[in-house]
């Protein structure tokens, strides 16, 4: 039969498995007939021998990988399966894994065939937790070394070290010892020195480790360059101050005082500034702490004037009573209290507050105190817009400023100083000279305030073969835009904001500089890390009330100055319609909610700038034309830019709150220097 074979000598051979009957025949002769016999032969399948699905398995997220089971009989074909269905294996033994942490059995089996029975094997695959490294961060320590902090993975043993001339981006870990100037270190610390670098620059990235298994859980990647860098200090971002809150209203305490901050590492520079301790520590601290609060909040901000001399402290940009507005007529004498106290009655903005004493905001102002103040809203609350403080949402407070040999501020302006305004020639940002970020490669929101004297700046941003890169501004000095604008530029003249989003997704390891286009400097260098989601800025931001300019009052305002007389001998002096500031005269009175139009003009030849208190105005024209209007500039403004020999108009109404002559509100050029020598005027609200 098919099931075995057998010969004349009885010798059985067994083809396959299965039940046979065996005869044998003894053959007659002339005394006896021909005899038979049988058996039944049984024959069972055998068991396959040295099958083996392989060893187990372990490892941290891999992403695939194949293991192909050995022996047993070997023209069966084998099969592997798994009991999860959160890995897929193929005929091949691939397996795809996506389980983040967890153990799975993988089973392959060898088919049977007529003799043998199939037989399985397995292993255990068993996929480890574990965290990736995260705010891989760097600190130069000289032009060919480089200190790397990172923090901690969890459940890691050991990190891998890789640096290369190449970004790692786009690259799979299992690639990275194909790059050019390859090494790996182990350390089992967060920390590593490396030095003796050569070449232009390199690449960092970290991978966590366990169990000497390698792994596809990496850090964010940065960029450190062997070429001396201008841009050595990190950019340090201004406390934001943290109220009381006692019967549903926040206070803020603020004490102005004298300090030393170092703007250059090792040296102190006198400086004005205030915090919320009551002593007289300085702590290495320029400007003032940011101030948030939201719409309908009651607020009460109380300043100790430790100074030395008497100051002010104006809220510029926000609605406030004339009396708690901070104007020149509120002077806080050395060594007193002044409060301030309202209810938020404006949209979400970027504001700043200051001094605004006659006669000295320029010197107080440059010498440090300034500070922003956040105002939000249900609005903002709702969009969905960068807004953790710091981190992807970025004060920057920009100014300039003059230092002697001695690294001291300097701020004596002559006479040709005061008519073109007080410029220094070294920038800052947030009191850190030439800065750098590190940010995530994700959108990014900037409140860039021009907080300067008189420097205009027009900001931009390019990358390392100084190509732009484009940003969409989403708010002006006082509330969001309508609509953001797409820019490559954005010029603010002193006091102006802007809100700014710039999208650096897909930019991992590059490198970018702010930079201002009046001058040509390079203000701040930017780096990015990995990558993390965010989302598009929405496309409608908010709705704006516009004030139709029909029978509108109409007024007209004239920005002149002089050198003086004795052909330039004397003082400069600033004026508005041919009158230098007096405190005791009021020079307008608006009608609370009348719509008025303002034209501002400037018949110099050197830019003036426009700031009006306690409320915000649209601008309509410019230079004469409604098309000269910038998209950007159609939003809520509180200063404006007046170029030399042109004019602005522009549509305001006092909607808030009427005053006396007692506390006037303040219209003046917001270059300190012209506002210091005449260029301001007041007005009332009845």
């Amino acid at each position: 039969t098919s099931i075995a074979t057998v010969d004349q000598n009885g010798t059985i051979g067994a083809l396959k498995a299965g039940v046979v009957n065996i005869t044998a025949t003894q053959l007659g002769d002339d005394f006896y007939q021909t005899a038979s016999g049988q058996y039944t032969l049984t024959i069972n399948k055998a068991n396959q021998t040295g099958f083996s699905a392989g060893n187990d398995k372990t490892g941290v997220t891999f992403s695939s990988y194949i293991q192909v089971a050995t022996g047993g009989l070997s023209n069966g074909a084998i099969s592997y399966s798994a009991n999860s269905d959160k890995v897929n294996v193929n005929e091949n033994g691939k397996v795809d894994i996506g389980l983040n942490a967890g153990t799975v059995i993988i089973t392959a089996t060898r088919a049977g065939d007529e003799r043998y029975h199939p037989v399985s094997d397995n292993y255990t695959l068993t996929v480890l937790n574990l965290g990736a490294p995260s705010n891989l961060r760097f600190t130069k320590k000289s032009n060919n070394s480089v200190i790397l902090n990172w923090d901690t993975a969890t459940g890691a043993d050991s990190y891998q070290v890789h640096y290369a001339q190449e970004s790692f981006v786009n690259i799979e870990p299992e690639n990275y010892g194909v790059l050019t100037s390859y090494t790996m270190l182990e350390t089992n610390v967060t920390t590593l020195t490396i030095e003796n670098l050569t070449g232009a620059g390199y690449y960092f990235i970290i991978t966590a480790v366990r169990q000497n298994m390698a792994t596809h859980r990496t850090s964010n990647q940065v960029y450190f360059s062997t070429t001396p860098s201008d841009f050595n200090q990190r950019l340090k971002i201004p406390v934001e101050l943290n109220p009381s809150v006692d019967n549903n209203k926040k206070s803020f305490t603020l004490y102005i005082k004298k300090g030393q901050y170092q703007f250059y590492n090792g040296i102190n520079t006198n400086v004005f500034y205030a915090d919320s301790n009551s002593d007289n520590t300085s702590n290495n601290q320029s400007l003032m702490p940011t101030l948030r609060m939201h719409e309908n909040d009651n607020v009460q901000i109380t300043y100790h004037n430790k100074l030395g001399e008497t100051t002010t402290m104006h809220g510029h940009g926000m609605h406030l009573p004339a009396n708690q507005d901070g104007g020149p007529h509120s002077g806080i004498e050395n060594n007193t209290t002044w409060t301030a106290t309202y209810t938020v009655k404006q949209k979400a903005s970027t504001n700043w507050y200051h001094p605004h004493l006659s006669g000295k905001t320029g010197e107080h102002v440059y010498k440090g105190l300034a500070g922003m103040i956040i105002v939000d809203d249900a609005e903002s609350d709702a969009l969905d817009l960068p807004k953790r403080y710091g981190i992807d949402d970025i004060p920057l407070i920009v100014q300039n400023r003059k230092f002697n040999a001695n690294k001291q501020l300097v701020y004596s302006p002559t006479r040709m100083e005061i008519m073109q305004g007080f410029k220094g020639d070294t920038h800052i940002i947030n009191s850190v000279i030439k800065p750098f970020l590190e940010v995530k490669a994700k959108r990014i929101r900037f409140r860039i305030l021009n907080g300067s004297n008189a420097s205009l700046y027009n900001f931009g941003l390019i990358d390392t073969s100084n190509k732009d890169k484009s940003f969409q501004q989403i708010a002006s000095d006082q509330a969001f835009l309508e609509k953001p604008v797409t820019l490559t530029r954005v010029l603010l003249s002193p006091a102006e904001r802007a809100e700014i989003v710039v999208d650096f997704s897909g930019n991992s390891g590059k490198t970018f500089i702010l930079k201002d286009f009046e001058t040509g400097a390079e203000l701040m260098q930017i780096i990015v890390g990995s990558s993390e989601t965010s989302n598009a800025v929405p496309g409608t931001l908010t709705t704006l009330e516009k004030h139709s300019p029909i029978n509108a009052t109409t007024r007209n305002f004239v920005l002149s100055g002089s050198m003086g007389g004795g052909g330039g001998n004397g003082s400069a002096r600033f004026t508005i319609n041919g009158k230098s500031f007096d405190m005791s005269r009021i020079d307008t009175t608006m009608t609370l909610n009348q719509t008025e139009v303002w034209t501002i003009t400037n018949n110099m030849r050197i830019v003036h700038n426009f700031h009006i208190h306690a409320t915000h105005f649209r601008v309509i024209e410019r230079g004469g034309s409604a098309s000269n209007v910038a998209d950007n500039e159609k939003g809520y403004k509180d200063t404006v830019r007046v170029d030399p020999n042109s004019s602005v108009k522009f549509v305001v109404k006092m909607i808030d709150y009427t005053n006396n002559s007692n506390n006037p509100y303040m219209y003046h050029c917001h270059i300190l220097e012209h506002e210091d020598n005449g260029m301001m005027g007041t007005f009332i609200v009845e």
